[in-house]
């Protein structure tokens, strides 16, 4: 073996000598910090957080609100609403061809040749289909909310805002009451039927 490489192999001896002392010394100053409470406590947050660089956030009432009502909504069934609905729109079946399918169209609420109306109950995710022979006797046990009599709304911003008045109705309940967020749903947005805005 020539001298250089034991020379080398010598350093290389030294230096881990070296790191597992220092190994050692970090080792048991460790241990000596772990029995100050304050270093405890910020190695419990780390092991909670999975960083040790965490900043505050604001905090979101209406994102936590949403996030929250959504889960819930898997859990309620639909005997255990309070049977409110927002109308959605009336449709017409169209058959394409015989090998496409058909399309549903929307049609004012009163057309002929509708086959079904849609409504969105606001304590579930679900859009609820009713046909045309069931409607009266569903809009008889329960209430709905009519929120237009523009036929273009129901193309384009019916269900955005029954999402958003299912929003309005779970903060309202949340904060203060179910009963509360019933009355005041019904207050602002009312058991009208079309036309009577």
């Amino acid at each position: 073996m020539k001298e250089k490489i034991l020379i080398e192999m010598r350093e290389e001896l030294k230096s881990a000598k070296r790191d597992n002392e220092q190994y050692n010394r970090d080792a048991a100053r460790l241990k000596e910090l772990k029995k100050d409470e304050k270093v405890q406590e910020y190695l419990k947050l780390v092991s909670h957080y999975g960083k040790d660089d965490i900043e505050a956030h604001q905090f979101d009432e209406k994102d936590t609100i949403d996030t929250i009502y959504h889960y819930a909504m898997r859990k309620i069934h639909k005997e255990s609403t309070n049977g409110i609905y927002v109308y959605l729109g009336t449709y017409r079946y169209i058959d394409l061809s015989e090998y496409d399918d058909g399309v549903d169209e929307l049609v004012r609420r009163e057309d002929k040749r509708a086959y079904k109306r849609e409504y969105l109950n606001l304590e579930q995710r679900e859009i609820v289909s009713v046909s045309i022979e069931e409607c009266d006797d569903f809009e008889t046990k329960n209430i709905i909310l009519y929120l237009s009599d523009d036929e273009e709304y129901y193309k384009n911003d019916a269900k955005d805002n029954a999402k958003r008045i299912q929003m309005e109705f779970a903060t309202i309940a949340i904060k203060e009451s179910q009963e509360e967020a019933v009355k005041k749903i019904i207050k602002r947005y009312g058991n009208r039927k079309l036309g009577e805005y």
